[in-house]
């Protein structure tokens, strides 16, 4: 039988394959549960959702530490604190007052708030998610909210604490003004436990995730190799970019690269953007890269991006980048426009502020055309996905405002569409198909305020492959 796909394809959906897809819940409610917001914790809800509803991803994580396949890495540098003395001693402290607090003495057994092997967290919390502990009564039996101090939860909040316990933004600049070293020190001391617990990007707290899961292995070993591939196989997008000069239309460049999935950037200037227009402008990018004259053409011209896609995984996860920089003329105390001495023209600054123009999200994505297809294969298997959850944003910024999710749930007995629900912290209600959007999800701003920021799309099996039971 002729090849459908490229070899690597082949390999990635080969590995993916084999990691279970089914939904292993205990309980009878398959609904999700709640996690309770004590103060600046949506953004790490908002991330985290979305990861609890994508079935390969979750039995991938519980096989970690499962006899002897995937142990911890001793090497990983989230299961000790941070080397840094003032980091160090800042978080000693913390652990202190919370062992005081919680009536425990100092030389109890070793305490391990403030860090902890990523897989390991996620995967208690994954399996008392989903599992038959703390559940409402009839007629639901829904399962009720994680309260912030859960034993399922708190390790992965005081980790999060512990990545954000640096220097906030314009802090070096402050600190430096400072006349003596324990000023500085204190000063930077009472910043740092402020951004411990401050807002931050949801997306970011996101990838400081996938960065603790890749820190649980050496993928320079046999075995670490095998859960790079498996890691790979779920999230991660090999693309080639091609660089071309404009001039003369020579190949610049080909690079190969490992990408967390597909950010696009939507069009500020228009109303009506979609997705697949974005994808579009990142497969072809004519203006993307300044003017060289180092071509041998010799001609000083741009050159063009054009990428594509080598193998594609198991969850496809679409960033829509919505930070926007704005020049504004700066303003005194009065209002008053500020002009440069010398010239007379206003001074311009550049701020960054969040696009909020809507982004027309689409139910699929077909990326068949943007798939790099050995010339031998003249029949490829359509390379498709279907939206399954996303992350929103409700806000002028993105260290401010409110974090939620949408996710769809495992199919249920008698029902042709699988359930989706909107996740908005303790909260979780139904998010109804209509007419507009069959897909709840494709709703964007959800419920007129919240705008998605991350998208996470499911690949669907073409029907001519036979799927491998697992």
């Amino acid at each position: 039988m002729a090849p459908r796909q490229g070899p690597d394809q082949a390999r990635r959906r080969r590995v993916a394959n084999a990691i279970s897809k089914k939904w292993k819940i205990e309980r009878q409610s398959k609904r999700p549960r709640g996690l309770v917001n004590m103060g600046n914790n949506c953004y790490r809800h908002g991330a985290l959702q979305p990861l609890l509803h994508l079935p390969r991803f979750v039995n991938w994580i519980k096989k970690h530490n499962r006899g002897n396949h995937w142990p911890c890495h001793a090497n990983d540098p989230n299961r000790v604190l941070p080397s840094d003395p003032l980091t160090l001693q800042l978080l000693e402290d913390e652990i202190s007052k919370s062992k005081k607090k919680k009536g425990r003495n100092k030389d109890d057994e070793e305490d391990l708030e403030y860090r902890g092997c990523t897989p390991c967290l996620l995967k208690r919390l994954m399996i008392d998610y989903w599992s038959d502990i703390d559940i409402g009564g009839q007629p639901t039996f829904a399962p009720n909210p994680f309260p912030h101090q859960h034993k399922a939860i708190l390790p992965l909040h005081t980790l999060a604490e512990r990545w954000y316990c640096v220097n906030p933004p314009g802090l070096n600049d402050t600190v430096e003004l400072l006349a003596t070293q324990a000023e500085q020190e204190s000063i930077t001391r009472v910043a740092r436990l402020s951004y411990m617990t401050a807002q931050q990007d949801s997306d970011e707290f996101l990838l400081r995730i996938f960065d603790g899961i890749q820190n649980s292995y050496d993928p320079h070993t046999i075995h670490g190799a095998a859960r790079q591939a498996e890691y790979d196989s779920l999230f991660h997008v090999r693309t080639r970019e091609v660089h071309t000069c404009d001039g003369c239309d020579a190949t610049r460049s080909d690079n190969v690269n490992e990408m967390l999935g597909i950010r696009i950037i939507p069009d500020a200037n228009i109303m009506d953007d979609t997705v697949e227009n974005a994808l579009s402008r990142y497969f072809s990018d004519p203006t993307a890269i300044s003017a060289s004259s180092s071509c041998s053409c010799k001609k000083y011209s741009t050159q063009s991006i054009r990428r594509t896609i080598i193998a594609a995984p198991e969850y496809l996860r679409v960033q829509i980048n919505l930070v926007q920089q704005v020049s504004e003329e700066r303003k005194d105390k009065y209002g008053n426009v500020k002009v440069d001495k010398k010239t007379g023209d206003p001074i311009m600054v550049v701020n960054v502020v969040k696009n909020t123009n809507p982004i027309s999200i689409p139910d699929t994505i077909d990326l068949t055309a943007h798939m790099d297809i050995p010339a031998t294969i003249q029949n490829p298997y359509p390379v498709q996905y279907k939206l399954v959850s996303a992350t929103y944003h409700s806000g002028a910024s993105f260290n401010a405002g409110h974090y939620t999710a949408g996710v769809t749930g495992p199919a249920l007995p008698f029902r042709a569409e699988r359930a989706q629900f909107f996740c908005n912290d303790a909260a979780i209600t139904d998010l109804p198909p209509t007419d507009a959007h069959p897909n709840a999800i494709t709703e964007n701003p959800m419920q007129e305020d919240f705008n998605a920021t991350t998208l996470y799309y499911e690949r669907i099996t073409p029907k001519s492959i036979p799927m491998k039971r697992s």
